[in-house]
């Protein structure tokens, strides 16, 4: 499982009217605008040829990749990274 090339956009979805507890979720989108205190879902893919005993392992130590997510906060542009 070797770095992949960045995402050109994620798909994110904003919590629903039901809450994130029960598995409720707006349509993906692109784009959102959320408020502070509202929750966002994403999905990040993992290499097709990586097999579960891989996974596992890398979950663990820490080391399935790196997810960079674009925000713009009160119209300041911002990354947020996270190890996954």
């Amino acid at each position: 499982m070797g770095g992949g090339q960045p995402l050109e956009r994620h798909a994110l979805q904003l919590e629903g009217p039901k809450g994130w507890q029960s598995n409720s979720w707006q349509n993906e989108r692109p784009e959102v605008h959320a408020k502070a205190g509202q929750v966002l879902q994403t999905w990040v893919a993992l290499h097709p040829s990586a097999d579960e005993t891989e996974i596992r392992r890398r979950y663990v130590a820490k080391q399935l990749g790196t997810l960079i997510i674009p925000l713009k906060i009160d119209g300041q542009s911002k990354e947020q990274t996270l190890r996954l």
